[in-house]
């Protein structure tokens, strides 16, 4: 989450609320919302909820704003490894092309432990964006993406199916969005060069997500 510090200048002869309206009043508000499928990974080799990244593009795709980060991807705080680049590799990619310095504290959080996720957000933001939102799970793995690569290399990573990745677009000067479509995936070992539309062989990952929403305050 992004939070906003105001810092208010007192005179004789002036009031307060003359320098706290105008940055208040720009500011935008609103949540995401997302509903998960206990289902569709609790029957995972490991169970365990899945690493979720939620960021803004805009139209020229040049500037990236993380919204929400799962705790794991954000700090690179994994069980046993230093790092899992096949979690969020379509993020990492953002992360590391992105213009500044993201404060990971700002908005990263835990791994979601029930099916609703609900993020709020607040920047001063104009014209339209989009908006972006990557899904993995651990182990999940199916026919096509199974242990064994076809070359008999392990899943060392225990991934499984890839990542899925769902975009939306979102008009901040009139308050309103498009909904999120599932556009592609990455890959099952190491990090794509660009997104994969052809979804053959996506099973239970197409599940992990059931509803994706977004409410302006």
């Amino acid at each position: 989450m992004v939070f906003a510090s105001l810092f208010l200048f007192c005179s004789e002869n002036r009031e307060p609320a003359q320098f706290s309206k105008k940055p208040l009043d720009a500011l935008i508000v609103f949540n995401v919302k997302i509903t998960l499928d206990r289902k569709a990974y609790h029957y995972t080799n490991f169970g365990e909820p899945p690493q979720i990244a939620i960021w803004l593009e805009n139209q020229e795709r040049t500037k990236y704003i993380p919204v929400w980060i799962t705790h794991r991807s954000a700090y690179n705080d994994w069980k046993g490894k230093i790092e899992c680049p096949v979690a969020l590799p379509y993020w990492d990619q953002r992360k590391l092309t992105g213009s500044g310095k993201f404060e990971v504290d700002s908005y990263s959080g835990a791994t979601p432990l029930n099916d609703s996720l609900i993020v709020p957000f607040m920047k001063n933001l104009k014209g339209r964006w989009f908006y972006f939102i990557e899904v993995n799970t651990s182990a999940d793995y199916n026919k096509t993406f199974s242990y064994w690569s076809e070359n008999n290399y392990p899943d060392s990573e225990a991934n499984g199916q890839p990542s899925l990745i769902y975009r939306g677009e979102i008009d901040f000067d009139n308050k309103s969005t498009q909904p999120a479509v599932l556009v592609g995936r990455t890959v099952q070992f190491g990090t794509p060069d660009s997104l994969i539309t052809d979804l053959e062989g996506i099973t239970t990952a197409n599940d992990l997500i059931k509803e994706i929403s977004i409410e302006f305050q």
